[in-house]
């Protein structure tokens, strides 16, 4: 039976975070052994983390989280103590930090542990020289996982063009490993998936308020007049209102707020609309189009469809068939009106059990344990 310790540089809210606490709560209810290790304190009460929002679930289940803040040292000393009392088999790191701790933890204690990393970023989005160190201590993993299509070719191409990292990460080579969602956490109750409407009633946007991650594209497109009588739910980590101040009083009136909730705790309903416009251009990569995030799966866990970036879809093409997601150019709007004029339908059930099937996070976890 599988005993898996999941490591994390922080336990914020994050699509790191968030795959790590979904693996966990399969790994639970298979009633298999599982900690969380947070390699930092613990949020404080002002900063949002899934510890807090889905307390009950996390204690329901049994979750434990353990947080090892502190020097390297310090953090040495007691995650070898943590490996040698608990006789863990498997080590998921999602901490390129706690992948080189382990391993020279494991030349020591002469344990046959799995160290089993996975990449969550596009090299081009570090710099050169943290670039290079991510190469380097990735080769310290059994097996090398990257989370996207799009981050692989990146990775690939990093190594390709530069001799000196191409030597230094030819030990281990990458492999995909599409991300999941746990299920039961998700609720349907709220969807009419029977309904095969065409009107939409409300725009949704989720995600940090970053400039790549498209919050002035969403509000542009809400901001058209075909759409003026549509209601807008904003989903975000930290309060928006800085960002949304300015806008048309039309707009503001039509805004509703989630701050620093996860989405099993909102509700969504039919004629919802995830409109996810990441900007390539905000990013110095050739390669960068983060299309389907975590969020987009769980939308359609829900039955909500998303709109992504164009070319967004390589890691997940089976949505794009099934129409529970849309690709789109965001520099051209009226298009983008016309897609959701046309398009846009609520999903059937069976396309929502399709989904469902898909994004379990069990296939994620059968993917990495598989020897």
């Amino acid at each position: 039976m599988p005993k898996v310790l999941i490591i994390c540089d922080d336990f914020r809210m994050g699509g790191i975070q968030r795959l790590a606490l979904d693996q966990a709560y399969e790994l639970n209810r298979r009633r298999e052994s599982c900690r969380i290790l947070v390699l930092g304190v613990m949020p404080d009460s002002l900063t949002s983390s899934f510890e807090k929002s889905e307390k009950e679930l996390i204690e329901s289940l049994g979750i434990q989280i353990t947080y090892l803040p502190g020097s390297r040292i310090r953090q040495y000393i007691n995650l070898r103590k943590l490996l040698v009392e608990e006789k863990y088999n498997y080590v998921f790191g999602h901490s390129l930090r706690g992948t080189v701790l382990t391993w020279l933890i494991r030349l020591v204690i002469k344990s046959n542990l799995t160290i089993i990393t996975t990449i969550h970023q596009l090299p081009s989005m570090s710099d050169k020289i943290q670039r290079v160190r991510r190469m380097v201590y990735s080769q310290f993993s059994d097996k090398l996982y990257i989370y996207s299509a799009v981050a692989k070719k990146d990775w690939d191409l990093q190594r390709n063009q530069n001799p000196f990292i191409w030597l230094i990460s030819s030990r281990k080579k990458i492999e995909l490993c599409r991300n999941g969602v746990f299920i039961p956490r998700l609720s349907l109750k709220e969807i009419n998936f029977e309904s095969q409407s065409k009107i939409i009633k409300r725009f949704v946007f989720i995600g940090r308020l970053t400039a790549w991650k498209g919050l002035k594209t969403f509000l542009d497109i809400a901001q058209l007049p075909q759409f003026k009588n549509i209601e807008i739910l904003l989903v975000t980590p930290t309060d928006p209102r800085e960002f949304i101040i300015n806008v048309d009083k039309n707009l503001i009136d039509r805004i509703s707020c989630e701050v620093g909730k996860s989405l099993s705790q909102i509700n969504f309903y039919t004629g919802d609309l995830h409109i996810y416009p990441v900007n390539p251009t905000a990013i110095d990569s050739e390669f960068f189009v983060e299309g389907v995030s975590i969020n987009v799966l769980e939308m359609a866990c829900l039955g909500v469809p998303s709109l992504i970036t164009k070319g967004g879809a390589d890691t997940w093409p089976e949505l794009v068939d099934f129409g529970i997601i849309s690709e789109v150019d965001w520099s051209n709007l009226s298009a983008v009106a016309k897609i959701i004029d046309r398009d846009i339908t609520v999903p059937p059930a069976k396309v929502i059990e399709l989904c469902r099937s898909l994004l379990d996070i069990g296939r994620n976890l059968d993917f990495l344990l598989k020897e």
